[in-house]
Protein backbone atom coordinates (compact mmCIF):
# COMPACT_ATOMS: atom_id res chain seq x y z
CA UNK A 1 0.00 0.00 0.00
CA UNK A 2 1.56 3.25 -0.96
CA UNK A 3 1.91 5.74 1.70
CA UNK A 4 -0.26 8.83 0.74
CA UNK A 5 1.94 12.39 -0.32
CA UNK A 6 1.47 15.19 2.38
CA UNK A 7 0.71 17.70 0.24
CA UNK A 8 2.44 21.72 1.58
CA UNK A 9 0.43 24.65 2.48
CA UNK A 10 0.48 26.94 -0.53
CA UNK A 11 -0.23 31.08 0.21
CA UNK A 12 -3.52 32.56 -1.57
CA UNK A 13 -3.83 35.84 -2.79
CA UNK A 14 -5.00 37.35 0.42
CA UNK A 15 -1.70 36.56 2.33
CA UNK A 16 -0.19 39.53 4.50
CA UNK A 17 3.83 40.54 3.18
CA UNK A 18 5.11 41.85 6.30
CA UNK A 19 8.04 44.55 5.88
CA UNK A 20 11.74 43.75 6.23
CA UNK A 21 13.68 44.91 9.15
CA UNK A 22 15.47 47.82 7.82
CA UNK A 23 18.93 47.86 9.23
CA UNK A 24 20.40 50.98 7.80
CA UNK A 25 23.66 51.10 6.22
CA UNK A 26 25.36 48.59 8.09
CA UNK A 27 24.46 44.35 8.48
CA UNK A 28 22.04 42.64 10.88
CA UNK A 29 23.43 40.43 13.50
CA UNK A 30 21.93 37.69 11.45
CA UNK A 31 23.48 38.16 7.97
CA UNK A 32 26.95 39.21 9.72
CA UNK A 33 26.45 35.53 11.31
CA UNK A 34 25.72 34.08 8.17
CA UNK A 35 28.53 35.39 6.63
CA UNK A 36 31.34 34.07 8.94
CA UNK A 37 29.91 30.68 9.35
CA UNK A 38 31.45 30.36 12.92
CA UNK A 39 34.92 32.24 11.73
CA UNK A 40 36.35 34.97 14.42
CA UNK A 41 37.74 38.03 13.33
CA UNK A 42 41.36 38.70 14.19
CA UNK A 43 41.65 42.36 15.56
CA UNK A 44 38.30 41.93 17.38
CA UNK A 45 39.35 38.60 19.76
CA UNK A 46 42.39 40.88 20.42
CA UNK A 47 40.56 44.21 21.58
CA UNK A 48 38.60 41.88 23.55
CA UNK A 49 41.47 40.64 25.12
CA UNK A 50 43.39 43.96 25.86
CA UNK A 51 39.88 45.03 27.49
CA UNK A 52 39.66 41.77 29.22
CA UNK A 53 43.81 42.27 31.01
CA UNK A 54 43.39 42.60 34.86
CA UNK A 55 44.69 45.68 36.24
CA UNK A 56 48.20 43.98 37.42
CA UNK A 57 48.71 42.57 34.26
CA UNK A 58 48.16 45.62 32.37
CA UNK A 59 50.78 47.38 34.47
CA UNK A 60 53.15 44.57 34.32
CA UNK A 61 52.53 45.31 30.55
CA UNK A 62 53.43 48.94 30.92
CA UNK A 63 56.38 48.44 32.70
CA UNK A 64 57.99 45.92 30.46
CA UNK A 65 57.07 48.82 27.40
CA UNK A 66 58.72 51.42 29.81
CA UNK A 67 61.82 48.81 30.12
CA UNK A 68 62.14 48.10 26.90
CA UNK A 69 62.30 51.80 26.15
CA UNK A 70 64.72 52.48 28.59
CA UNK A 71 67.00 49.46 27.62
CA UNK A 72 66.84 50.95 23.92
CA UNK A 73 68.56 54.38 25.24
CA UNK A 74 71.14 52.79 27.22
CA UNK A 75 72.42 51.13 23.92
CA UNK A 76 72.26 53.73 22.14
CA UNK A 77 74.64 55.68 25.00
CA UNK A 78 76.77 52.73 25.29
CA UNK A 79 77.38 52.48 21.65
CA UNK A 80 78.50 56.57 21.71
CA UNK A 81 82.34 56.33 21.17
CA UNK A 82 82.95 53.02 19.84
CA UNK A 83 84.10 51.52 16.86
CA UNK A 84 80.40 51.75 14.51
CA UNK A 85 79.75 55.35 15.97
CA UNK A 86 81.14 58.93 16.64
CA UNK A 87 83.35 59.51 19.22
CA UNK A 88 82.39 60.78 22.33
CA UNK A 89 83.09 65.10 22.31
CA UNK A 90 83.97 66.31 25.44
CA UNK A 91 83.91 70.11 25.33
CA UNK A 92 86.48 71.82 28.20
CA UNK A 93 85.35 74.93 29.74
CA UNK A 94 88.16 76.86 32.30
CA UNK A 95 86.22 78.82 34.95
CA UNK A 96 89.43 81.26 35.25
CA UNK A 97 91.13 83.01 32.99
CA UNK A 98 94.33 82.46 33.97
CA UNK A 99 94.29 78.23 33.91
CA UNK A 100 97.15 76.70 31.80
CA UNK A 101 94.83 74.87 29.40
CA UNK A 102 97.92 72.91 27.80
CA UNK A 103 98.99 71.51 31.56
CA UNK A 104 95.50 70.14 31.74
CA UNK A 105 95.86 68.54 28.00
CA UNK A 106 98.76 67.23 29.17
CA UNK A 107 97.32 65.05 31.73
CA UNK A 108 94.76 64.23 30.49
CA UNK A 109 96.46 62.65 27.54
CA UNK A 110 99.11 60.77 29.75
CA UNK A 111 96.54 59.01 32.04
CA UNK A 112 97.03 56.00 29.34
CA UNK A 113 100.13 55.17 27.68
CA UNK A 114 98.65 52.90 25.26
CA UNK A 115 96.17 55.89 23.95
CA UNK A 116 96.47 57.06 20.33
CA UNK A 117 96.62 60.47 20.60
CA UNK A 118 95.99 62.89 17.42
CA UNK A 119 95.40 66.34 16.86
CA UNK A 120 93.29 67.87 13.98
CA UNK A 121 94.26 71.06 12.34
CA UNK A 122 91.16 72.84 14.00
CA UNK A 123 92.69 72.27 17.17
CA UNK A 124 90.76 69.11 18.26
CA UNK A 125 92.37 66.69 19.79
CA UNK A 126 91.26 63.10 19.07
CA UNK A 127 91.76 60.27 21.67
CA UNK A 128 91.57 56.52 21.31
CA UNK A 129 91.28 54.27 24.12
CA UNK A 130 92.05 50.52 23.24
CA UNK A 131 91.54 49.16 26.36
CA UNK A 132 88.08 50.78 26.73
CA UNK A 133 87.06 50.36 22.95
CA UNK A 134 85.87 54.27 23.54
CA UNK A 135 86.93 57.38 21.39
CA UNK A 136 86.88 60.56 22.64
CA UNK A 137 87.02 64.01 20.90
CA UNK A 138 88.58 66.74 23.23
CA UNK A 139 87.05 70.57 22.29
CA UNK A 140 88.60 73.56 24.10
CA UNK A 141 86.86 76.98 22.88
CA UNK A 142 88.89 79.96 23.44
CA UNK A 143 88.30 82.06 26.78
CA UNK A 144 86.71 84.81 26.70
CA UNK A 145 84.91 84.53 23.56
CA UNK A 146 81.20 83.42 24.58
CA UNK A 147 79.55 82.64 21.41
CA UNK A 148 82.03 79.91 20.62
CA UNK A 149 81.78 78.34 24.01
CA UNK A 150 78.17 78.32 23.69
CA UNK A 151 78.17 76.93 20.06
CA UNK A 152 80.85 74.18 21.38
CA UNK A 153 78.51 73.38 24.62
CA UNK A 154 75.72 72.92 22.55
CA UNK A 155 77.06 70.24 20.47
CA UNK A 156 78.91 68.41 23.08
CA UNK A 157 78.17 65.40 24.63
CA UNK A 158 80.03 65.87 28.08
CA UNK A 159 81.10 69.74 29.31
CA UNK A 160 84.18 69.05 31.56
CA UNK A 161 84.13 72.62 33.89
CA UNK A 162 88.17 73.11 35.14
CA UNK A 163 88.98 75.37 37.77
CA UNK A 164 92.60 75.59 39.44
CA UNK A 165 93.61 75.94 43.30
CA UNK A 166 96.81 77.94 42.08
CA UNK A 167 95.55 80.38 40.65
CA UNK A 168 97.53 83.89 41.48
CA UNK A 169 98.57 86.86 40.34
CA UNK A 170 102.02 88.34 39.63
CA UNK A 171 102.36 89.29 43.39
CA UNK A 172 102.00 86.22 45.07
CA UNK A 173 98.07 87.15 45.83
CA UNK A 174 95.27 84.32 45.72
CA UNK A 175 92.36 84.59 43.47
CA UNK A 176 89.03 83.30 43.43
CA UNK A 177 88.55 80.15 41.77
CA UNK A 178 85.47 81.04 39.63
CA UNK A 179 86.47 84.73 38.00
CA UNK A 180 84.07 86.91 36.34
CA UNK A 181 84.73 85.29 33.08
CA UNK A 182 83.77 81.79 34.73
CA UNK A 183 80.73 83.09 36.46
CA UNK A 184 79.67 84.65 32.88
CA UNK A 185 80.04 81.71 30.83
CA UNK A 186 78.22 79.27 34.14
CA UNK A 187 74.99 81.36 33.52
CA UNK A 188 74.86 81.75 29.83
CA UNK A 189 75.64 77.81 29.68
CA UNK A 190 72.67 77.15 32.05
CA UNK A 191 70.31 79.57 30.45
CA UNK A 192 71.13 77.61 26.64
CA UNK A 193 70.63 74.34 28.49
CA UNK A 194 73.35 71.73 29.64
CA UNK A 195 74.35 68.19 28.91
CA UNK A 196 76.16 65.75 31.31
CA UNK A 197 77.88 68.49 33.61
CA UNK A 198 81.47 67.21 34.87
CA UNK A 199 83.57 69.53 37.45
CA UNK A 200 87.59 69.00 38.21
CA UNK A 201 89.80 71.06 40.28
CA UNK A 202 93.37 71.31 38.73
CA UNK A 203 96.53 71.68 40.69
CA UNK A 204 94.82 70.43 43.75
CA UNK A 205 97.98 68.89 44.86
CA UNK A 206 99.21 72.27 45.38
CA UNK A 207 96.45 73.04 48.29
CA UNK A 208 97.84 73.05 51.85
CA UNK A 209 96.35 73.87 54.53
CA UNK A 210 98.26 76.22 56.76
CA UNK A 211 96.29 76.31 59.98
CA UNK A 212 94.04 74.13 61.57
CA UNK A 213 90.08 74.35 61.23
CA UNK A 214 89.38 73.77 64.84
CA UNK A 215 88.23 76.50 66.71
CA UNK A 216 86.82 76.75 70.05
CA UNK A 217 85.01 79.63 71.53
CA UNK A 218 87.06 80.53 75.15
CA UNK A 219 84.11 82.34 77.41
CA UNK A 220 85.98 85.60 78.82
CA UNK A 221 84.50 85.83 82.59
CA UNK A 222 85.16 89.55 82.81
CA UNK A 223 83.01 90.34 80.03
CA UNK A 224 79.86 90.41 82.10
CA UNK A 225 81.64 92.84 84.49
CA UNK A 226 80.34 96.35 84.00
CA UNK A 227 83.06 99.57 84.92
CA UNK A 228 82.33 103.15 84.42
CA UNK A 229 84.38 104.29 81.49
CA UNK A 230 87.31 106.71 82.49
CA UNK A 231 87.41 110.18 80.83
CA UNK A 232 90.06 109.21 78.36
CA UNK A 233 88.19 107.00 77.34
CA UNK A 234 84.57 108.47 76.69
CA UNK A 235 87.43 111.54 74.85
CA UNK A 236 88.71 108.64 72.71
CA UNK A 237 85.58 107.20 71.95
CA UNK A 238 83.37 111.04 70.79
CA UNK A 239 86.49 111.38 68.84
CA UNK A 240 86.47 108.10 66.93
CA UNK A 241 82.43 108.52 66.26
CA UNK A 242 83.28 112.14 64.73
CA UNK A 243 85.98 110.82 62.43
CA UNK A 244 84.94 107.44 61.30
CA UNK A 245 81.77 106.54 59.80
CA UNK A 246 80.68 103.17 58.19
CA UNK A 247 78.71 103.01 54.59
CA UNK A 248 77.35 100.27 53.10
CA UNK A 249 77.63 101.06 49.30
CA UNK A 250 77.73 99.02 46.37
CA UNK A 251 80.92 97.28 45.00
CA UNK A 252 83.00 99.24 43.25
CA UNK A 253 82.88 102.78 45.16
CA UNK A 254 85.12 105.22 45.95
CA UNK A 255 85.59 107.20 49.25
CA UNK A 256 84.88 110.40 47.46
CA UNK A 257 81.38 108.64 46.15
CA UNK A 258 80.82 107.08 49.45
CA UNK A 259 80.71 110.97 50.72
CA UNK A 260 78.03 112.13 48.93
CA UNK A 261 75.61 109.06 49.85
CA UNK A 262 73.58 110.30 52.28
CA UNK A 263 72.66 107.69 55.63
CA UNK A 264 68.91 107.34 55.76
CA UNK A 265 68.18 104.25 55.82
CA UNK A 266 69.59 103.38 59.06
CA UNK A 267 70.43 99.67 60.78
CA UNK A 268 68.37 97.32 59.75
CA UNK A 269 68.45 98.02 56.32
CA UNK A 270 72.05 98.51 56.40
CA UNK A 271 72.23 94.93 57.60
CA UNK A 272 70.01 93.55 54.97
CA UNK A 273 72.45 94.99 52.00
CA UNK A 274 75.54 94.03 53.81
CA UNK A 275 73.96 90.52 53.27
CA UNK A 276 73.97 90.84 49.68
CA UNK A 277 76.81 90.25 47.07
CA UNK A 278 76.52 93.19 45.43
CA UNK A 279 77.01 95.88 48.64
CA UNK A 280 79.84 96.35 50.47
CA UNK A 281 80.84 98.63 53.57
CA UNK A 282 83.47 101.12 53.67
CA UNK A 283 84.68 103.25 56.52
CA UNK A 284 85.63 106.63 55.99
CA UNK A 285 85.77 109.93 57.97
CA UNK A 286 83.61 112.70 58.43
CA UNK A 287 85.25 115.71 57.30
CA UNK A 288 84.77 117.47 53.97
CA UNK A 289 85.52 115.89 50.82
CA UNK A 290 88.68 116.74 49.58
CA UNK A 291 88.40 117.33 45.53
CA UNK A 292 91.90 116.31 44.67
CA UNK A 293 91.35 113.27 45.90
CA UNK A 294 88.46 112.39 43.65
CA UNK A 295 89.26 109.37 40.87
CA UNK A 296 91.02 109.99 38.31
CA UNK A 297 89.70 107.34 35.78
CA UNK A 298 86.03 108.47 36.62
CA UNK A 299 85.04 110.64 33.87
CA UNK A 300 82.35 113.08 35.03
CA UNK A 301 80.19 113.95 31.88
CA UNK A 302 79.40 110.11 31.70
CA UNK A 303 78.64 110.03 35.56
CA UNK A 304 75.63 112.79 35.12
CA UNK A 305 74.50 110.96 31.70
CA UNK A 306 74.16 107.70 34.18
CA UNK A 307 72.41 109.88 36.45
CA UNK A 308 69.77 111.15 33.98
CA UNK A 309 69.53 107.92 32.68
CA UNK A 310 68.55 106.67 35.89
CA UNK A 311 65.96 109.24 36.40
CA UNK A 312 64.67 108.55 33.35
CA UNK A 313 64.13 104.94 34.11
CA UNK A 314 62.79 105.25 37.71
CA UNK A 315 59.89 107.32 36.07
CA UNK A 316 59.33 105.18 33.18
CA UNK A 317 58.68 102.43 35.90
CA UNK A 318 56.08 104.84 37.52
CA UNK A 319 54.99 105.94 34.13
CA UNK A 320 55.24 103.38 31.98
CA UNK A 321 55.27 104.56 28.08
CA UNK A 322 54.31 108.21 28.58
CA UNK A 323 55.36 110.79 26.43
CA UNK A 324 55.92 114.38 27.10
CA UNK A 325 54.24 116.20 24.91
CA UNK A 326 56.47 118.76 22.53
CA UNK A 327 56.29 122.29 22.45
CA UNK A 328 57.96 123.52 19.75
CA UNK A 329 55.59 121.67 17.01
CA UNK A 330 52.71 120.73 16.90
CA UNK A 331 51.46 117.05 18.42
CA UNK A 332 49.70 116.02 15.35
CA UNK A 333 52.89 116.35 13.14
CA UNK A 334 54.79 114.86 16.07
CA UNK A 335 52.37 111.86 16.34
CA UNK A 336 51.05 111.39 12.91
CA UNK A 337 52.33 107.99 12.72
CA UNK A 338 50.30 106.59 15.79
CA UNK A 339 46.47 105.78 16.23
CA UNK A 340 44.31 106.36 18.86
CA UNK A 341 43.13 103.05 20.53
CA UNK A 342 41.44 102.55 23.32
CA UNK A 343 42.35 99.17 24.28
CA UNK A 344 45.40 96.89 22.51
CA UNK A 345 43.42 93.64 23.93
CA UNK A 346 40.22 94.45 21.96
CA UNK A 347 40.48 97.25 19.70
CA UNK A 348 40.17 95.98 16.07
CA UNK A 349 43.03 95.51 13.39
CA UNK A 350 44.24 94.84 10.14
CA UNK A 351 46.70 92.02 10.65
CA UNK A 352 47.55 92.33 6.90
CA UNK A 353 48.03 96.63 6.73
CA UNK A 354 50.92 97.83 4.97
CA UNK A 355 52.76 94.85 5.31
CA UNK A 356 56.56 95.39 3.43
CA UNK A 357 56.97 93.69 0.38
CA UNK A 358 60.19 91.32 2.21
CA UNK A 359 57.31 90.47 4.54
CA UNK A 360 56.33 87.75 1.85
CA UNK A 361 59.53 85.86 2.42
CA UNK A 362 57.89 84.96 6.24
CA UNK A 363 56.66 81.35 6.76
CA UNK A 364 53.34 80.70 7.84
CA UNK A 365 51.98 77.30 9.31
CA UNK A 366 48.67 76.26 9.58
CA UNK A 367 49.26 74.30 12.62
CA UNK A 368 52.44 75.41 14.59
CA UNK A 369 51.65 72.96 17.67
CA UNK A 370 51.85 69.78 15.35
CA UNK A 371 54.67 70.87 13.05
CA UNK A 372 56.66 71.89 16.07
CA UNK A 373 55.54 67.93 17.32
CA UNK A 374 56.97 66.91 14.16
CA UNK A 375 60.19 68.43 13.26
CA UNK A 376 62.04 69.69 16.16
CA UNK A 377 66.03 71.46 15.04
CA UNK A 378 68.22 73.20 17.76
CA UNK A 379 70.02 75.90 16.29
CA UNK A 380 71.63 78.77 17.33
CA UNK A 381 70.71 81.90 15.99
CA UNK A 382 72.20 85.34 16.39
CA UNK A 383 69.04 88.17 15.50
CA UNK A 384 68.21 91.27 16.13
CA UNK A 385 65.49 91.57 17.98
CA UNK A 386 62.64 94.41 17.87
CA UNK A 387 62.49 96.36 21.14
CA UNK A 388 59.97 98.84 22.01
CA UNK A 389 60.90 98.69 25.97
CA UNK A 390 62.88 101.87 26.33
CA UNK A 391 64.47 100.41 30.09
CA UNK A 392 65.15 97.20 31.53
CA UNK A 393 63.75 96.63 34.73
CA UNK A 394 65.32 94.46 37.14
CA UNK A 395 63.21 90.92 37.98
CA UNK A 396 60.83 92.30 34.96
CA UNK A 397 59.64 89.92 32.13
CA UNK A 398 59.32 91.16 28.35
CA UNK A 399 58.68 89.94 25.16
CA UNK A 400 60.78 90.69 22.22
CA UNK A 401 60.03 89.84 18.19
CA UNK A 402 62.32 89.27 15.98
CA UNK A 403 62.84 88.03 12.14
CA UNK A 404 64.84 84.88 12.02
CA UNK A 405 64.62 81.46 10.80
CA UNK A 406 62.27 78.88 11.84
CA UNK A 407 62.89 77.84 15.48
CA UNK A 408 60.32 75.90 17.62
CA UNK A 409 59.56 76.49 21.33
CA UNK A 410 60.90 76.12 23.87
CA UNK A 411 64.33 77.08 22.24
CA UNK A 412 66.61 79.03 25.03
CA UNK A 413 67.00 82.53 24.08
CA UNK A 414 70.13 84.40 25.28
CA UNK A 415 70.25 88.37 24.97
CA UNK A 416 73.59 90.41 24.85
CA UNK A 417 74.49 93.73 24.49
CA UNK A 418 78.44 94.48 23.03
CA UNK A 419 80.23 96.72 25.59
CA UNK A 420 82.46 99.89 24.21
CA UNK A 421 85.30 97.28 24.65
CA UNK A 422 83.11 94.73 22.11
CA UNK A 423 82.45 92.51 24.69
CA UNK A 424 79.24 90.93 24.74
CA UNK A 425 77.62 91.03 28.61
CA UNK A 426 74.64 88.44 28.96
CA UNK A 427 71.47 91.25 30.21
CA UNK A 428 68.33 88.35 29.49
CA UNK A 429 66.96 84.92 29.23
CA UNK A 430 64.25 83.21 27.84
CA UNK A 431 62.55 80.98 25.82
CA UNK A 432 60.65 81.06 22.25
CA UNK A 433 57.19 81.52 23.02
CA UNK A 434 55.65 80.70 19.31
CA UNK A 435 56.49 81.16 15.82
CA UNK A 436 53.40 83.66 14.67
CA UNK A 437 53.93 85.84 11.60
CA UNK A 438 50.49 87.43 12.72
CA UNK A 439 51.63 88.86 15.52
CA UNK A 440 51.26 92.71 15.88
CA UNK A 441 53.81 95.13 17.03
CA UNK A 442 53.40 98.14 18.24
CA UNK A 443 55.03 101.09 20.13
CA UNK A 444 52.81 102.56 22.79
CA UNK A 445 53.04 106.21 23.68
CA UNK A 446 50.51 107.64 26.35
CA UNK A 447 49.75 111.77 26.77
CA UNK A 448 49.03 112.11 30.88
CA UNK A 449 48.08 115.53 31.71
CA UNK A 450 47.65 117.77 34.99
CA UNK A 451 44.52 117.85 36.76
CA UNK A 452 43.70 121.60 37.23
CA UNK A 453 40.07 121.88 38.34
CA UNK A 454 37.57 119.05 39.14
CA UNK A 455 33.81 119.85 38.46
CA UNK A 456 30.58 117.51 39.03
CA UNK A 457 31.03 116.08 35.47
CA UNK A 458 33.84 117.94 33.63
CA UNK A 459 37.69 118.13 34.52
CA UNK A 460 39.84 121.12 33.33
CA UNK A 461 43.06 119.48 32.03
CA UNK A 462 46.61 121.10 31.86
CA UNK A 463 50.16 120.64 30.36
CA UNK A 464 48.13 117.78 27.96
CA UNK A 465 48.11 119.96 24.62
CA UNK A 466 49.42 122.89 24.21
CA UNK A 467 47.72 124.04 20.44
CA UNK A 468 44.29 124.46 19.50
CA UNK A 469 45.07 122.59 16.78
CA UNK A 470 46.04 119.44 18.80
CA UNK A 471 42.69 119.63 20.86
CA UNK A 472 40.51 119.78 17.56
CA UNK A 473 43.14 116.90 16.26
CA UNK A 474 42.65 114.70 19.36
CA UNK A 475 39.28 115.31 20.36
CA UNK A 476 37.72 111.62 18.65
CA UNK A 477 39.97 109.79 21.35
CA UNK A 478 38.46 108.25 24.24
CA UNK A 479 40.48 110.20 27.67
CA UNK A 480 40.95 107.91 30.51
CA UNK A 481 42.15 108.12 34.08
CA UNK A 482 44.25 105.96 36.29
CA UNK A 483 41.23 104.65 37.92
CA UNK A 484 38.91 103.75 35.27
CA UNK A 485 37.26 107.08 34.73
CA UNK A 486 36.37 108.14 30.90
CA UNK A 487 35.26 111.02 28.64
CA UNK A 488 35.88 112.72 25.93
CA UNK A 489 37.40 116.38 25.01
CA UNK A 490 34.97 119.21 24.84
CA UNK A 491 36.74 122.52 24.19
CA UNK A 492 39.55 124.08 24.45
CA UNK A 493 40.57 126.77 27.32
CA UNK A 494 43.03 129.40 27.49
CA UNK A 495 44.36 128.82 24.12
Amino acid sequence: MNAMKQETHRPGALKQSNKQHKTGRHRSKSAVNKELKGKQNIKTSLKHVKKGLQRDARRNQLLQIRKKKREEVLAQKRDLGGSLSAPVLICIIPLHSDIDIQNVMSVITSIDETANIATSPCGITHIGVPKMKQRFSIIVPPIGNVLATLDAAKVANTILFITSVACRTNGDTEKEIIDNWGKEIIVSCLAQGLPTTVFAVHNIQRLHIKESLESEYIPDPMDAEQTWPTEEELAEAAANRKRKIVKVVPKGTSEYQAAWIPDEDGADSNKDLEDDEEYETITMSEAAVDEEHYDQDIDILEEKQAMEKFKEAKLDAQFPDEVDTPQDILAKTRFQKYRGLESFRTSPWDLKENLPVDYSRIIEFADYDRRRKHIYRECKLIEEPIWYERYFHPDSTVVASMYAPVTFSPCPVLCYIENKGGELELIATGNVLSCNPNRIVLKRAVLSGHPYKVNKRSVVVRFMFFNCEDIEWFKPIQLRTKYGRRGHIKESLGN
